[in-house]
């Protein structure tokens, strides 16, 4: 996986849907693009495998397949989900790369409240991590867009909602690719092995959005 977004992908979830498809990229169809999509995220955020299977376009029996394809595709998942589900129970807390930690108190991990914490104890930094970085990197956008009449509105998910002049969004969008792409991680104590990139889009209004490059 690693190597796919190292690679330069431009669709990772296409990419995915050929490694478990076994077939070249050109060939893949958007309902198996659409399945290893919803597979890619409901694996990392702890959805049940039965859920999973239920969401996928095809028969149950179809989902289940792709998802034992996948996870023999991957076989360090598993792996991890056991590591922490592990230390969760030893130390009720999880903690994610930029040392955030979560307090998760499991008393019976076989009961349904247990299974509910459990997925969350793997959930929460994978969440929590992004979240920190898309704080980090407001911050330092923030920072030097001070002085400007840019002003930041708000924070939705993996974006922030920005008010400019028109003739300040190139500036703008080139200080926001900058940061996005380029963060300093190392004083958090780890390093990004995968590029990251960031989008932009551009409107007079949330609702009239358009994608700007």
């Amino acid at each position: 996986m690693i190597k796919l977004f190292q690679s330069g992908t431009t669709d990772i979830h296409r990419s995915m849907a050929a490694i478990v498809y076994r077939k070249d990229e050109a060939d893949i169809s958007e309902d198996e693009r659409y399945n290893t999509k919803q597979m890619n995220f409901a694996v990392l955020y702890g959805a049940g495998a039965k859920t999973t299977a239920q969401e996928m376009k095809g028969t149950e029996k179809q989902g289940y397949q792709l998802i034992s394809r996948w996870h023999k595709t991957f076989p360090r998942w598993e792996e991890y989900v056991r590591e922490v589900e592990t230390f969760v129970i030893n130390n009720h807390y999880v903690r994610n790369l930029f040392g955030r930690y979560r307090n998760i108190l499991i008393i019976d991990p076989e009961s349904r409240e247990g299974m509910t914490s459990l997925r969350k104890a793997v959930n929460a930094p994978i969440q929590g991590g992004l979240s920190d970085l898309n704080k980090l990197c407001g911050y330092n956008i923030w920072r030097k867009l001070q002085g400007t009449s840019t002003l930041f509105i708000m924070e939705t998910h993996d974006s922030w909602k920005l008010d400019m002049l028109k003739e300040d969004v190139p500036f703008v969008a080139r200080i926001g690719k900058e940061e996005y792409e380029n963060v300093n991680t190392q004083e958090f104590g780890f390093k990004f092995k995968v590029p990251m990139k960031v989008d932009f889009k551009v409107g007079p209004n949330a609702r009239e959005l358009e994608p700007y490059d």
